[in-house]
């Protein structure tokens, strides 16, 4: 037996087996349904074609021609209700909203079958060689029912393109095998009706493509539902992706027609015979240029049929999406409002669209900033002048058309003013951009598509556009002054630590003068008072260089250095040798090399001590200790037994900037402690008590002493 002989009945029998496969292994739902009745449907026109393969009666062939034909019409119907129930997540929505077009498809289709099967004459059979070739030659009503038949069967295919083109990631894996099985049916079913037009016939064997295209559709059904286990998908179609099918749509039935075109230039005679294929070739390829090259052309689609085909003209969350990544990527307010222009002249179908900004007091003056499809308006000195009335009108935030202007203002004057802004900004719609109340600008935006059908949700959408700038404009303009504002607190900072250094540098020279005039005359004092002042000198002039040059100053090099010796040295500057009612008790252990900035390090032993002296009015005990933890890092101690903190003044105010319990303390020193020891990448603690004392305990991490471990 050969394979065209057996394959028919073993694509009957496996489409039986698919069936139960699917009705057992999915849920009951319209998807299932769809899934069940669309081989089903495809069992008829290979039952027809297993006849027709297998008689030699021309009128039995030309019966299981008609059943063929319409079996066809009935697969393509089920497969409509494939296309708009598979994996749809509103399935019955869906079709109650094709309707308008379903039930005349329907009716069609009916039709279609009933004369399929009335009329004997649709094709004529030719028997060649002894009966071994046969011929099905179609009549003009067979090659107006294939056209019909081939622009149902694209339509179907255009539903399963939006479904498929609607899922992602893991929801095409488990739509992808039962959508691939049902479009090599329908393709194989295409192709036979394609040989009927563009050859006015075909041979009996091109029914053996359907039976293969069954086949087909068999194999991955039962792939997707038994060894896949591909799981129930219901997806939500946007805007765009039905646009993109809507595209996959005309290319086929530009086929079709191209198609019929080259039919027709054969009838012309040889020559054209011959150069039909040719031809339809070299204008199939000047008409895909053109569209694929053509952004009118496809904005004018895509709005005609907003206007005309869905329930809801503009999608709305595509929208939202479109602006709000403008603004994502956009680096500043420059590079924001020419992308938000391209984007709102594309999503809002518009010609052209201009931005214009407007003063914040009266008189209001109009000043165009960019535009988008055209040049950014010039505007004389009057046109510039907003009219009063006109501003109040604006200031409501509702889109205004051109059509209500007349309307919407009382008096000539105000209403010859509305219109000439409207024709200075070549605009038939002004969108108000309103942000709390008052008006930042508006946008001046001119659409041929708007009319009266589309007037109240052209009003919608561009309400909602302009809610959606002068958000964007705002969070835009909020962005960069707290970027300024950053910049303005780094440079109070700065302030902030310069001026407490320059106090401390005040201090110090002050009790200089204070030792001075009682110890002028002995040589150790005056060593003591020389290198006093070229300490406060050298701490004058690195925190003027600090201030100056922030980001290439002393305090951000890292480096290694011996806190003890610093501890020392910081003491030594401060000359408090000569205050009678001041102890410093030192108790240094010896300590690794750290690794750090020495310059963060000293600031902070200075800034502690001299709190403590001010804290104690320079009466009292200071202790300094120095440890070393093994397997921890370094501590350094600084305490004193004067006045101390309350413990709400430490959990809610210490080291925060101006912040105090001295007399005449700036409440900067803390603040600056705590920041330069975590440079350095420490941390600092404080215990204290009031009427006791405090003690702040300073940890270099063990990390910071890597550098002298590896030397």
């Amino acid at each position: 037996m050969t394979l065209h002989a057996i394959l028919p009945p073993f694509s009957v029998i496996l489409t039986f087996l698919t069936l139960g496969v699917t009705y057992g292994v999915r849920r009951r739902s319209h998807s299932t349904l769809g899934l069940l009745l669309l081989p089903a449907s495809a069992l008829v026109p290979v039952v027809a074609d297993l006849t027709g393969l297998r008689l030699i009666d021309p009128e039995s062939l030309r019966e299981a021609y008609a059943g063929n034909l319409a079996g066809d019409f009935l697969a393509a119907a089920f497969l409509l209700l494939f296309g708009f129930t598979y994996a749809r997540k509103d399935a019955a929505e869906d079709l109650r909203k094709g309707k308008g077009m379903l039930i005349p498809g329907g009716i069609a289709i009916l039709l279609s079958m009933g004369i399929a099967f009335v009329n004997p004459h649709l094709v004529r059979v030719v028997l060649l060689g002894g009966g071994s070739t046969v011929l099905f030659l179609g009549e003009a009503t067979a090659t107006f029912l294939s056209l019909f038949l081939i622009a149902l069967l694209l339509f179907g295919l255009y539903q399963i393109s939006r479904t498929y083109l609607a899922a992602s990631g893991m929801e095409r894996w488990n739509i992808k095998y039962p959508m691939i099985g049902v479009t090599l049916w329908t393709l194989s079913v295409l192709i036979l009706h394609s040989a009927q037009i563009m050859e006015d016939g075909f041979d009996r064997s091109y029914f053996l493509l359907e039976v293969v295209g069954l086949l087909l559709l068999d194999l991955f059904f039962l792939y997707a539902f038994l060894i896949q286990r591909a799981q129930e998908v219901r997806l939500a179609l946007s805007r765009t992706m039905i646009n993109r099918s809507f595209l996959l749509l005309s290319g086929g039935m530009g086929l079709i027609v191209l198609g019929g075109l080259a039919t027709s230039l054969s009838g012309l005679g040889p020559i054209w015979s011959k150069l039909s294929g040719s031809m339809m070739v070299l204008l199939g390829i000047s008409l895909f240029l053109v569209v694929f090259t053509s952004d009118r052309l496809r904005k004018e689609i895509e709005d005609f049929l907003g206007i005309h085909l869905y329930s809801d003209r503009y999608d709305y969350r595509a929208a939202w999406m479109s602006l709000t990544r403008a603004l994502s990527e956009s680096k500043s307010l420059s590079d924001l409002v020419p992308t938000l222009l391209d984007q709102t002249r594309e999503i809002a179908f518009a010609d052209s669209i201009v931005y214009c900004q407007v003063t914040s007091t009266p008189p209001v003056v109009v000043i165009p900033q960019q535009a988008s499809g055209l040049s950014v308006p010039v505007l004389s000195e009057e046109d510039r002048m907003l009219d009063a009335s006109l501003v109040a009108l604006l200031s409501e935030g509702l889109p205004i058309p051109l059509s209500e202007i007349g309307r919407r203002l009382v008096g000539e004057e105000e209403i010859a003013a509305g219109k000439a802004l409207f024709r200075h900004l070549k605009s038939n719609w002004i969108l108000p951009l309103v942000v709390q109340g008052r008006m930042i600008g508006f946008l001046g935006l001119w659409s041929r598509s708007s009319d009266s059908r589309s007037l109240f949700e052209d009003r919608l959408f561009l309400q909602a556009l302009s809610v959606q700038w002068g958000s964007l404009l705002y969070n835009a303009a909020l962005s960069r002054e707290l970027a300024w504002s950053r910049e303005a607190d780094l440079l109070s900072g700065l302030k902030a630590f310069a001026f407490h250094d320059l106090k401390n540098s005040g201090i110090a020279l002050k009790l200089l003068l204070h030792n001075a005039t009682r110890h002028i005359a002995s040589p150790e004092f005056q060593q003591e008072l020389i290198q006093g002042i070229q300490n406060v000198s050298e701490q004058i002039s690195a925190t003027v260089e600090q201030f100056l040059s922030p980001f290439h100053q002393e305090f951000t090099r890292q480096t290694s250095f011996d806190p003890n010796e610093l501890i020392r040295t910081t003491l030594q500057g401060l000359s408090w040798g000569s205050l009678q009612d001041l102890k410093v008790e030192i108790d240094l252990a010896p300590l690794p090399m750290v690794s750090g900035n020495p310059k963060s390090f000293e600031s902070t032993i200075r800034n502690l001590l001299i709190n403590a002296r001010e804290a104690m009015d320079s009466k009292g005990i200071i202790h300094i200790e120095s440890r070393s933890e093994p397997g921890s890092g370094v501590r350094i101690l600084v305490s004193d037994n004067g006045p101390g903190m309350s413990r709400e003044f430490m959990e809610t105010r210490l080291f925060r900037p101006f912040q105090t319990t001295k007399k005449k303390g700036s409440g900067l020193g803390l603040f600056s402690v705590k920041l330069l020891i975590e440079q350095i990448g420490g941390s600092i603690d404080v215990d204290s008590e009031e009427g006791v004392g405090t003690r702040f305990m300073i940890r270099l991490p063990i990390q910071a002493m890597a550098m002298t471990e590896r030397e």
